[in-house]
């Protein structure tokens, strides 16, 4: 689970962003290594579906109730028609880790 992501509130097609995320696994099972996605969505809900950014790998994995915190560089592509976005992102993104629901995403953080 995606417990929060932030970033600077503005950014520019072709400019390079850094957004935080922190990585939860709370559903009471370690898990092992996992990918993360990073999206810019123009909406609120944010899939797979929409402008993958980057990944960002958790290597180790997470015990039950650990953390995994990384500031991840992201540059927003210069074909971006200029608007309002949202940041969101999006663990275990190749359904790597067996789970008992479904994969979550973050509250997203809108983006102009």
């Amino acid at each position: 689970m995606i417990s929060a992501i932030s970033g600077p509130a503005v950014a520019s097609p072709g400019a390079t962003d850094r957004a935080e995320q922190h990585t939860v696994r709370n559903t009471g099972l370690p898990s092992g290594a996992f990918n993360v996605g990073l999206y810019l969505a123009s909406s609120a809900a944010v899939t797979t579906a929409d402008r993958q950014l980057t990944t960002r790998r958790v290597t180790g994995g997470l015990a039950t109730n650990a953390t995994s915190a990384d500031a991840t560089s992201v540059q927003i592509p210069s074909d971006v028609t200029p608007g309002n976005y949202f940041l969101g992102a999006i663990a275990d993104i190749d359904n790597e880790v067996p789970t008992e629901g479904t994969r979550t995403t973050t509250p997203p953080r809108p983006r102009s």
